[in-house]
């Protein structure tokens, strides 16, 4: 059923893993040291406590109703590859996305990924880090309010020949 998170010390978490049915409220922001696996029919929500979360593994949403990003920020800022996975509904969705990696690690897309909503962003705010897009689209909604901010030759999309970045 419906629940508040625990409120763990420092919101730190190693992996978080939200199951079984029913809303799951976020406490506070949140700084997952390992991997967040979403499933069954969960659905994690931080919009409710206006809470970030930042994520150093895998994003894994296997659940029938997901994540409810309201206008919060997921960063992923592990020092290795990480995954976005989101196989019941097939496309994740986020308010603001940033990706903040300094050793040329990736973020994989294994699904399709949205940012969605107005004034959403993506933000770039490492040194060297990128989203490569393994034959799955990433789609910017509302692109006339929407921003990329922080890119450069080190930082930004690997596409390949099947992949889309649409606006």
């Amino acid at each position: 059923g419906n629940q508040p998170m625990i409120d763990v010390q420092n919101n730190d978490y190693h992996h978080l893993e939200i199951t079984v049915s029913g809303t799951k409220s976020s406490a506070d922001h949140m700084d997952i040291e390992g991997n967040l696996t979403i499933s069954d029919d969960a659905i994690l929500n931080v919009n409710s406590g206006s809470d970030d979360i930042t994520i150093a593994g895998d994003w894994i949403n296997t659940s029938s109703n997901g994540f409810t990003e309201g206008t919060r920020t997921v960063t992923f800022d592990g020092t290795a590859n990480q995954t976005i996975t989101c196989s019941t509904i097939g496309v994740e969705t986020f308010y603001n996305l940033s990706i903040n990696k300094s050793n040329g690690s990736e973020v994989i897309l294994n699904n399709e990924v949205a940012l969605e909503v107005n004034n959403s962003s993506l933000n770039f705010s490492g040194t060297n880090g990128y989203i490569t897009l393994n034959g799955n689209d990433f789609t910017i909604n509302h692109w006339s309010d929407g921003k990329i901010t922080g890119y450069d030759e080190n930082e930004f999309f690997i596409v390949d020949q099947t992949s889309f970045i649409k606006y």
